[in-house]
């Protein structure tokens, strides 16, 4: 009976040694979570493919290894570990390199919280589809076109885009917007105008084809093939840019845009604003050679575009109040009776 029984306790021992191998043979096998970010890319606000994905990312100057999956990668645990700990959750001394086919990004400044589960979008904006994201194109420098990327992470939500900006064009653009320029028309004539005005191509011809196009516009009959572009706010944002980046002969169209109420104009009040509190003189020369009324309509619509405790407000009031002339007390004064 013993020798049975100790035979039977044997059996049980390896049958529950076996049941624990397999258990751990299974777990072993079964799949783990692992962060992945899935890179995706897109063009002038148009998805496109990201083709021969590479990613390269660093800690300083230490290159950390990346695995790669079908359009994006697995996150290393450093990026945890940095992002788990007070003392370096918050150095953005992380860089990452990608490519995309013929597209290279390269950013700096990167926090540990942005690299985590999620997608890191992509961009690449040319002229002028960066003007519409972003109307202060003076924000390029002497830039032509942006990449930037979005980082849409589970630990970082909303976070800061970054954006860099890139003076030579990437093979292929210049080209291609001169094709179309030779069957474009209405909106994509302005379009593709400004575009190789900005890349420096034709640029006294384009930018004299923009400034009369404005002209056309502004004036109490156009033509009705116009109607498109002339209701359309793009006119007026390509010559305010092309004035930003160093061409102040405009800035007297600019500023005898003023009192139009075309559909042309658009927030023309936004440019008012932004030359008296970033180039005051400029903007009081260039208004001397404005009738009284015209001069009441820039002041009105630069007193308009901020709110009145605004900092950028209290910069123009400055601006005006440190100028002492004629013109600069007009503004005030418009400023206070539309304040009424």
């Amino acid at each position: 009976m013993i020798a049975r029984s100790n035979v039977l306790l044997v059996r049980q021992t390896l049958a529950v040694a076996a049941l624990c191998l397999i258990a751990a043979f299974v777990t072993a096998q079964a799949p783990t979570h692992r962060p992945i970010i899935k890179v995706t890319l897109s063009i002038d606000g148009e998805s496109a493919p990201c083709d021969d994905l590479k990613v390269e990312l660093r800690v300083g100057t230490h290159i950390v290894p990346v695995e790669q999956v079908d359009h994006g990668f697995i996150v290393p645990p450093i990026f945890a570990k940095l992002y788990a700990s007070k003392r370096t959750r918050g150095k953005g001394n992380l860089s990452a390199s990608l490519h995309c086919g013929q597209y290279s990004f390269d950013f700096r400044g990167i926090y540990p919280a942005q690299v985590d589960s999620g997608t890191w979008e992509l961009g690449i904006g040319y002229p002028p589809f960066w003007l519409k994201r972003q109307r202060h194109a003076d924000a390029l420098g002497t830039g032509t076109w942006v990449s930037f990327i979005d980082f849409a992470t589970n630990t970082c939500e909303p976070c800061v885009e970054q954006s860099l900006s890139h003076k030579k064009p990437p093979i292929g653009v210049i080209e291609n917007l001169r094709n179309k320029q030779t069957k474009a028309w209405g909106v994509d004539a302005a379009s593709t105008a400004f575009a190789l005005a900005i890349f420096g191509v034709d640029y006294g011809k384009n930018r004299d084809y923009l400034s009369e196009l404005l002209n056309s516009c502004l004036s109490s009959t156009y033509e009705s093939k116009l109607k498109e572009v002339c209701n359309d706010e793009g006119v007026i944002l390509f010559l305010e840019s092309l004035y930003w980046r160093g061409d102040t002969g405009l800035l007297n169209q600019l500023l005898e845009a003023a009192d139009s109420h075309a559909g042309a104009v658009g927030d023309i009040e936004m440019f008012y604003d932004d030359l008296i509190e970033h180039r005051p003189s400029d903007a009081l020369s260039g208004m001397q050679t404005l009738t009284a009324v015209r001069r009441d309509a820039v002041c009105r619509l630069a007193g308009e575009d901020e709110g009145r405790n605004s900092a950028r407000f209290k910069t123009v009031v400055s601006n005006l109040s440190t100028a002492h002339n004629d013109i600069a007390l007009q503004c005030l004064t418009t400023f206070d009776a539309s304040a009424r």
